[in-house]
This record gives C-alpha cells, sequence and structure tokens, in this order.
C-alpha cells in the first residue's frame, strides 16, 4: 500500500513550459504593438532642486512640485512620462499607472540602459508567473499523493476488519451451521457445550480511521460511509470483548462440572442429572445468552462491512476518477473452515 512519489520534473514538461513562456511573451509583444498601450517597467522620483534632465521634458527637477518619471516598454521601445507626484493622489499621482495608454511623450528608441531595463523587467514578470504556475503544480502533485495515501489506508483498514469479522463469526459457529440455525439456536446446554472459547480475542487488528481520512470521507460528503465505518470498528470489539467474557464464564462453568466422558479437544460429553443441570442452570445461562448476542452482532458486522467493501471502490471513483482505487476482494470461507490465524 505504499504510495510512490510523483516527479513533478520532466524534461518534454519543461520543453512545453519553455514554449508557453515564448507564446506568452510573443502574444505581450503583439498586443502592445498593436493596442498602443504600453507597460510601466520603472519609476523614479525627483524632488524639487534635483538635477534630473529628461529628455522632451528637461530638468524635471526644477519645477516647484516633486515628479514622477515613469518609463514605459511599448513592444519597439521605450516611452517616458512624466507627472506630478502626491503622496494622497490629490493633484498628482503616488505611483506611475501600471498599464498607460499611448499618448505618453516617447523617446526616440530609447537608450540601451532603458531597453536592458525595461525588457529584463518584463522578463522578471514572466519568470515570476511562470514560477507561480511551477510551484503550484508542485503542491497539486503533493495534494494528490496525500488523498491518494489516505485512500489506500481507508481501503487497507477496510479489508482488514472484512477479514476479522469475518474469522470471529466462523469462529462462533465452531459446527460450521448454516447462519439463521445458528442464530436461532436457544437451548443454553448446546450452546456453552458445543462453543469452545478461542485464544487471542483480547487483540484486534481493526483500526478506525485517522482524523485526515475522517475528514476526506466528510470533504466528499460520504458521512454515511464514515459513520457506518466507525460504527462496524466498535461492534467488532464488543464482538470480540464478548467472546473474551464468554471464555471466563465458560471455564468456571467447566469447574463445576464433572469429568467429561467424552471429549475432542473441544467439546465434551458430560453425564449429569437433571439435579445438576438445575444447579448449573444460573451459571450456563448468562454465558449462552452472551453467546447468542456476540453470534447476532458478529452476523450483523459481516453483512456490514461486505456492504462497505462493495461499495468502495465505487465510491471512490466518482470522487477521484483518475485515481488508483483498490478493489476489496473477499473469498468465501466455508462454514467450519480451521482458521489458519489461530
Amino acid at each position: 500500500m505504499a504510495v510512490s512519489p510523483v516527479k513533478w520534473y520532466r524534461k518534454p514538461w519543461m520543453g512545453g513550459a519553455a514554449i508557453g513562456v515564448v507564446a506568452v511573451l510573443g502574444i505581450g509583444e503583439a498586443s502592445l504593438l498593436f493596442s498602443g498601450r504600453r507597460i510601466a517597467v520603472s519609476e523614479t522620483l525627483v524632488q524639487p532642486g534635483q538635477t534630473y534632465p529628461v529628455a522632451g521634458f528637461g530638468d524635471v527637477g526644477k519645477q516647484a512640485q516633486a515628479s514622477l518619471v515613469c518609463r514605459y516598454f511599448t513592444g519597439r521601445g521605450i516611452a517616458t512620462n512624466v507627472l506630478w507626484y502626491s503622496s494622497t493622489n490629490q493633484m498628482g499621482r503616488d505611483e506611475c499607472p501600471f498599464i498607460a495608454s499611448g499618448d505618453q511623450k516617447e523617446a526616440e528608441g530609447g537608450s540601451l540602459a532603458d531597453w536592458v531595463s525595461g525588457i529584463g523587467s518584463m522578463l522578471a514578470v514572466f519568470v515570476a508567473l511562470l514560477g507561480y504556475f511551477i510551484v503550484e503544480r508542485h503542491r497539486r502533485n503533493d495534494a494528490r499523493d496525500v488523498i491518494q495515501g489516505q485512500i489506500y489506508q481507508i481501503g487497507y483498514k477496510l479489508s482488514t476488519m472484512a477479514s476479522e469479522v469475518r474469522t470471529t463469526l466462523r469462529d462462533l459457529n465452531q459446527k460450521g451451521l448454516p447462519l439463521d440455525e445458528l442464530i436461532a439456536e436457544e437451548n443454553p446446554f448446546v450452546i456453552v457445550g458445543s462453543q469452545a472459547a478461542v485464544m487471542g480475542y483480547d487483540r484486534s487488528m481493526v483500526r478506525d480511521l485517522s482524523d485526515a481520512e475522517q475528514n476526506l470521507l466528510m470533504l466528499v460528503r460520504e458521512e454515511e460511509f464514515l459513520m457506518n465505518f466507525s460504527e462496524c470498528v466498535a461492534r467488532n470489539d464488543s464482538v470480540r470483548g464478548s467472546f473474551v467474557e464468554y471464555g471466563k464464564r465458560r471455564e468456571e462453568l467447566l469447574a463445576r462440572l464433572p469429568a467429561p466422558e467424552e471429549a475432542n479437544g473441544q467439546t465434551g460429553s458430560f453425564g449429569i442429572t437433571q439435579a445438576e443441570q438445575l444447579a448449573i442452570f444460573p451459571y450456563i445461562t448468562p454465558a449462552a445468552v452472551l453467546m447468542r448476542q456476540a453470534r447476532y452482532l458478529a452476523k450483523l458486522n459481516v453483512e456490514m462491512v461486505t456492504k462497505l467493501c462493495d461499495d468502495f471502490k465505487p465510491m471512490m471513483k466518482g470522487h477521484f476518477p483518475t485515481y488508483h482505487i483498490h478493489k476489496i476482494e473477499l473469498v468465501e470461507i466455508p462454514p467450519g473452515a480451521p482458521n489458519p490465524g489461530l
């Protein structure tokens, strides 16, 4: 059930990204040329008294008010405009507009430094956008790995529970009877006499879903599946606890009986009188009731867990069609078959 990492860096993908960047640059260049608009690449705040000559505007430092020198990339050169500066945007601007119309004064071609600055600024913007998309793609791949791992864990826990509840029901039916006949048995002497305790039921491999796995099911609005899963976990714990308690009661009961006349390792034939039966009746009845309840709950759990297994893959595929979802296969175990795990 291990989740293999998804590699996001691949040469074919990077080649496509490079083509995409070139295409975006080409579209941006064409839009600037044909629309007459331009993009701000730099701005300079010039204070009164500062010497700062600008082609077409003279020395803007001689003005009585601070000025903004705005440089724009037009697609074929650098255009310059000078605006009054105002920190409150009253009677001036606090910064150069990022996109300007084509009525700005334009220096012929601009200096080499202006060209380098303008193109460098635009490339910086596009590189930043490309970096964002790469990081976002990486983040989505990481999120996919997390969700895939949670789906694997839900399926693993469900298959573990399916195996355990079916084994439990088989251990509660040591005579291999049909389930309806098993549940209908009421004679306490028959129930206790034919049902031995099994070691190891004080431990369980079944685990409830983690907070992250529960949150995933709630996110996709599968609250019923989540509640049924948790109910089956709790019922499994109850059944196994009842089996442990039954074993203790049965041991106490056997201590009150005479030695069996015949025994095959699990069941025995006791030659007891009617008076002896009446004497142990108050002790055998609670054990038999405990076993009857455990059998009923175990049968109910097998039915519910089987349905969860059948629904698991179609449910997850409906929400995550591109993810790898395991189908939980349930192998039928014939009644009375030995349990290889014990």
